[in-house]
């Protein structure tokens, strides 16, 4: 089970916080057509437990920083990375740490994580190209992960990535 506590200063956002989180939670998933359709592809092979899905990540834009940092290295270190980041450059609120905003990666040399140069830049020029879209507000509406592929860094196996878990779409 879970327990969520939401603060919130605008109520009329509260919908989509909660279409959000049974996203990210996959909610409405069908699990008897799921477990049945895996039953059938995988027969006896393997001990499945039922209803364990993959879970969504809340944006577009943290779903890709950890599709960048992940590329090519082991889930192990891409959580090590991820954790980094969060660690030194997010907001730090109470109890908790914000995934840092596309500004603060923008504006940072990410010194303090040991990847490539290449990979570095990537992150701060993705975080810089939604930035200049999202300047004003953030809103998942306005990305659309099939234009990524046209920043360097970013091929194909990362936008799948990010429209996977970033967006829950089941056929990726």
């Amino acid at each position: 089970g879970f327990d969520i506590d939401i603060e919130i200063d605008d109520e009329s956002k509260l919908p989509l916080f909660i279409d959000n989180i049974r996203r990210v939670l996959d909610l409405d998933a069908d699990n008897m057509v799921i477990d049945k359709i895996i039953a059938n592809i995988l027969g006896d092979k393997f001990n499945v437990t039922k209803g364990i899905r993959i879970p969504g990540i809340w944006s577009i834009f943290e779903a890709a920083v950890r599709a960048i940092l992940g590329q090519q290295i082991s889930v192990k270190m891409a959580n090590n990375y991820i954790t980094q980041l969060v660690e030194k450059l997010g907001q730090r609120s109470d109890n908790y740490i914000l995934f840092p905003t596309p500004q603060v990666i923008a504006n940072s040399d990410l010194g303090f994580l040991r990847i490539s140069q290449a990979k570095k830049d990537c992150l701060i020029n993705f975080s810089s190209y939604i930035n200049n879209i999202a300047a004003d507000s953030y809103d998942d509406n306005k990305f659309h992960p099939e234009e990524f592929i046209k920043l360097k860094g970013i091929g194909p196996w990362t936008v799948q990535y990010i429209q996977m878990r970033g967006q829950s779409l089941s056929d990726i």
